[in-house]
């Protein structure tokens, strides 16, 4: 990984931003290459610990160049002015990519369905990078339509997908799998997650590619929701209500008003399950249907794993 002067790249134009900086497209002069620039201000407490763990996880992940995870090419440090005050930025060089998957869905898939052969190239490709991460211990635990990246054409299929943002990644701890549960983007997290769970594993990731490909099946988010309890009564909607052994597993104390209140909420209503939510395609994939309600178990370690997604007949070219 190259420590960039900050001298050889251009201005940049504006990509979008998040909550932990802004992204650019900067020309790299030198090579006439253009890359994605990630920019993180921070003060006189030091860079924040997210991105020195992002760029640790990439840095190991990068060694082997895997094709479905986005490459960190370097990085550098500026000092300056912002509003009048001064900053310091860590940059993080990315190669470019052109869309995220939420805005490839919004722009095209919105009026009619991501084909079924399109949704079988990036599961697979999101198979793959996953799969690589947790041979390499690394959790995601961020994984949503806006931290997959696209890129070029693969003629009959799509675009190139790589996963990115691992900001909120972090290496496995066999010892005790004992993790904070503030974690995941609220739609797309497991209910173990949401009810305080902290000793999981590979499988907080494996719920968000079930969210991620019942999104593209159906042009709309799986879990809506400002509120815990609102994503929660939602999920039970799907699945029905886990009853009182899932609590006593998975309940932490603190989440307990979140429980009482999505139980409440809930109230027995019949729940309508994934094969009726996607009554708008006309070719419904049984096949697809199933390995979404598999990604939706209750019990994270019976949700089928990257590798397991990789032999089943449906994400074979």
């Amino acid at each position: 990984m190259e420590k960039f002067d900050p001298v050889v790249f251009d201005e940049g134009h504006y990509i979008g931003s998040g909550a932990y900086g802004t992204v650019k497209k900067h020309l790299h002069k030198p090579s006439g290459t253009n890359v994605a620039i990630k920019h993180c201000i921070y003060d006189d407490t030091g860079i924040p610990y997210w991105v020195l763990r992002e760029m640790h996880l990439l840095q190991l992940l990068c060694i082997q160049n895997h094709p479905n995870i986005v490459k960190l090419l370097g990085w550098f440090m500026t000092s300056g002015h912002e509003n009048g005050e001064e900053c310091n930025t860590i940059g993080m060089v990315f190669t470019l990519m052109d869309f995220d998957l939420r805005k490839y869905i919004i722009e095209n898939y919105m009026e009619k369905c991501m084909p079924i052969y399109e949704i079988k190239h990036y599961m697979r490709q999101l198979a793959e990078g996953l799969d690589f991460c947790h041979s390499s211990n690394v959790l995601h635990r961020d994984l949503k339509p806006n931290n997959l990246l696209l890129s070029g054409i693969v003629p009959g299929y799509g675009r190139v997908l790589k996963i990115a943002d691992f900001g909120l990644g972090r290496l496995e701890n066999n010892v005790d799998n004992d993790y904070t549960n503030r974690v995941v983007t609220l739609s797309y997290r497991g209910p173990e997650i949401i009810l305080g769970y902290r000793k999981y594993d590979c499988g907080i990731d494996m719920w968000s590619v079930g969210c991620i490909a019942m999104e593209m099946y159906t042009s709309k988010i799986t879990f809506g929701g400002c509120e815990e309890e609102t994503v929660l009564v939602n999920v039970f909607k799907m699945k029905g209500h886990p009853g009182e052994d899932y609590k006593k597993r998975f309940l932490h104390k603190s989440k307990i008003e979140i429980w009482i209140q999505a139980t409440q909420l809930y109230n027995n209503t019949i729940a309508l399950p994934i094969k009726k939510r996607a009554i708008n395609r006309d070719d419904s994939s049984d096949e697809l249907v199933s390995i979404v309600d598999m990604l939706f178990d209750y019990d994270p370690s019976s949700r089928p794993k990257a590798r397991d997604l990789l032999s089943c007949d449906f994400l074979r070219y």
